[in-house]
């Protein structure tokens, strides 16, 4: 480790500094060059360069040689305040250091720096970066799900914010990285840090450095080595077609399916962090709740908004203890999960407590408001959720994680009742083969259900049928308290039903229409979300064909048979008219059968008769 931070200080400051302070005596333009700055857990956090010393120019046989640095009077306070009792004890400076320090001096502090002690040299990063918050160049203005960061007006000249985008991970179990570009900054040195750093000294030795912009046009990168808290959210929908479930966490995934009024359970998940450097650490869980989630006890009932909510099934563990040392909050749909002072809870303020897990978990019931839109078949209730926690010893300043999101989908079926007839369009006299096209049957009365066997009849009677709610425009959503189990079909649209979770159904006619017949059977129907139980759906020759199955592109299969595309949610069902013989062992079959046996007996009898007369 102690190799690693001198190779990377030495690299920081060894390029260019000569750091003889020579004023130039002709004006020339100072060159500029790009930095990227890359790190694990860094997307959409802002990342600062502030320019400390900038290149200065020699005339040089009518060339300009950018070899020197000068410091920028704005950081002068910086270098009034370090204490520079070990430089003036070293006995290889030619020169103490005295009050007030001088630009010539700050370099001169620096060359020592850079070639000493790897420590002092993280720490001295460590001073600059806090002390420019200190001085309020970093503005942080609003509640952190709506804050704004910008630098101030005064610094802006020297002063340049980024914020990191997400690269994807190389490999599979790789934590996500992020990026941040600036371009065209004039050559110089600057400290350069990103907002929200470590917790933990030994961490956040690496959380501000000072990178050097060359005079050659170049770039210069630097890879953040630093450790942010993170959280991870799960849901466990209790679905058993909800697809990769996390193994550690059996039944948990990072998304699910569920029916409008069903509960599901979230889990939040973090990890004690290092807060050794802390007399008090703030951490909370805030989790931002889509209009399709309300968090609900676990009798259901909705939890009304409020401080220091009381919430009969929201637990919260460290490592495998329940702790209690937190409050509550619930306001228009953002649930706060709080430690004023996490080093306070006993399970968490220990050196060997570092890295527990933190679990919060509670439910939540899906609402209509998770159903999907008109253009879409597929709806989700979603929540985000990020840490704020202190990240930084000397002040009462907060950091953010990345959110996470964790979604729960919805889904639709659209039932297209038919029947097959002449094409009357159809003018091709000589074709023997007559056109038929589908056209649209009202009247069918179905009922949607999660068995096969439809129990009960009539409106009220049924007791396992999926109720459901009219939403106009011939759409239906599911309504565990809905008015209705039966649905009835137009001529010139089909019928809609919203806010089904992933699974298997069976859809029950149980009228035909006047002169139709009534289907025997009813019409199974798999909305499926997994691409591997959907590729066994796949036509031969086509193994790949549902590989983009997903949550968002469901698969629908009717019948046994998959829709042509995934996120094709159309039920095509078709009647037929004539005489529907009736079925084995109904009253009709006995009726017949009866009169089969008198018929045939009348014959048998009136036979011999017939011959008598002959004779």
């Amino acid at each position: 480790m102690k190799v690693h931070f001198k190779r990377l200080a030495a690299a920081a400051v060894a390029v260019a500094m000569s750091l003889s302070l020579n004023v130039s005596a002709f004006a020339a333009e100072v060159p500029t060059g790009t930095l990227t700055v890359t790190g694990n857990e860094l997307a959409g956090k802002n990342v600062f360069a502030v320019r400390m010393f900038t290149a200065v120019a020699n005339e040089n046989e009518d060339s300009y040689i950018f070899t020197d640095y000068e410091l920028e009077d704005k950081w002068l306070s910086f270098f009034g305040d370090i204490d520079y009792s070990e430089y003036n004890a070293d006995s290889d400076n030619d020169t103490d250091i005295t009050e007030p320090v001088d630009a010539k001096e700050a370099l001169a502090y620096m060359e020592w720096l850079k070639n000493g002690d790897e420590e002092q040299w993280a720490a001295f990063a460590e001073d600059a970066q806090d002390w420019l918050y200190k001085q309020g160049v970093i503005e942080v203005t609003g509640e952190p799900e709506n804050r704004v960061v910008s630098i101030a007006a005064d610094w802006s000249d020297l002063a340049a914010m980024e914020t990191a985008t997400e690269v994807e991970p190389v490999e599979v179990n790789e934590a996500p990285s992020g990026n941040a570009t600036f371009e065209s900054l004039t050559s110089g040195y600057y400290v350069v840090f990103p907002e929200g750093g470590s917790t933990g000294i030994s961490n956040r030795g690496t959380d501000a450095m000072l990178i050097n912009i060359p005079t050659d046009h170049a770039g210069a990168t630097w890879n953040i080595k630093s450790t942010y808290p993170t959280v991870d959210k799960m849901v466990n929908d209790g679905n058993e077609n909800t697809p990769d479930k996390d193994g550690a966490d059996a039944g948990n995934a990072d998304n699910g399916s569920a029916q409008v009024g069903d509960t599901v359970t979230f889990t939040l998940k973090s990890t004690v962090p290092d807060m050794s450097d802390y007399d008090k650490f703030y951490f909370a869980f805030n989790d931002t709740l889509s209009n399709g989630l309300q968090v609900v006890n676990s009798d259901k009932t909705v939890v009304a908004d409020g401080d220091n909510v009381t919430i009969d099934n929201l637990t919260v563990t460290i490592g495998a203890e329940n702790v209690s040392d937190y409050t509550v909050s619930l306001h228009d749909n953002v649930l706060k999960v709080e430690f004023t002072d996490l080093k306070s809870v006993e399970q968490a303020n220990q050196s060997e407590d570092i890295g527990k897990a933190i679990v919060v978990t509670y439910q939540a019931k899906i609402t209509e408001a998770a159903v999907s839109g008109s253009d879409n078949i597929v709806g989700n209730a979603q929540n985000d959720v990020y840490l704020e926690y202190s990240n930084n010893p000397s002040t009462t300043d907060k950091g953010t994680s990345t959110p996470d999101t964790s979604k729960v989908y919805t889904y639709d079926i659209d039932v297209d009742k038919y029947e097959l007839v002449k094409d009357t369009a159809d003018s091709d006299d000589d074709n023997d083969t007559e056109e038929m096209i589908e056209q649209g049957l009202a009247g069918a009365k179905f009922v949607l259900s999660k068995d096969k066997t439809l129990n009960g009849t009539g409106l009220d009677g049924y007791t396992n049928a999926i109720a459901i709610t009219t939403a106009g425009n011939n759409t239906y959503k599911v309504d565990p308290t809905g008015s209705t189990y039966e649905f009835t079909t137009v001529a010139n649209a089909d019928i809609t039903i919203e806010g089904l979770e992933a699974g298997t159904y069976y859809l029950h006619e149980v009228a035909a229409p006047t002169g139709y017949n009534k289907l025997k059977d009813p019409v199974e129907i798999k909305i499926i979300v997994d691409a591997k139980t959907a590729a066994t759906y796949a036509p031969d020759g086509n193994e790949g064909k549902y590989n983009n199955v997903s949550f968002e592109n469901p698969l629908y299969v009717v019948n046994g048979t998959a829709n042509a595309n995934a996120n094709d949610a159309t039920i095509k069902v078709e009647n037929k008219k004539g005489i529907e013989l009736p079925e084995t062992g109904s009253i009709g079959t006995i009726g017949l059968t009866v009169a089969g046996v008198v018929i045939v007996a009348i014959g048998l009898f009136a036979m011999p008769r017939k011959k008598k007369d002959q004779d």
